[in-house]
């Protein structure tokens, strides 16, 4: 009698997708991200920017990530890995925006600015 029941390989790379992860503050979205990274792309192979007030890898040891407090770090930090990519960054694959809601608060205030220079 034959044997039922196949073993699925996935044919996709999830780091090639804008993924998000909504909850509850304190559920574990910032600790399953990095635990699921790890996995995929290893320990260089991603960066947790840790955006405004937010503080998730406070208790995840050895996370790779970067306080961005405002636009300005966060200008700083696209600027500095997009120039020294293959240099200091050869692995990087992933970087996890924690969290939005952080990320719109820091860059309204830039993109309003912008807006009033463009339509006074």
């Amino acid at each position: 009698m034959a044997k039922f029941g196949k073993k699925n390989v996935v044919k996709v790379d999830p780091t090639d997708y804008n993924i998000g992860i909504i909850g509850e503050s304190g559920v574990g979205k910032t600790t399953l991200m990095k635990e699921v990274l790890e996995g995929l792309v290893g320990e260089d192979g991603y960066m947790i920017l840790n955006i405004g007030n937010e503080d998730g890898v406070d208790a995840l040891p050895n996370a790779s990530y970067e306080d961005i407090p405002d636009i300005d770090t966060l200008e700083e930090f696209v600027d500095y890995v997009v120039e020294n990519k293959e240099d200091e960054y050869p692995d990087l694959k992933v970087v996890v925006v924690d969290t939005t809601d952080e990320l719109f608060r820091i860059v309204e205030p830039y993109v309003v600015r912008l807006h009033n220079k463009e339509f006074p």
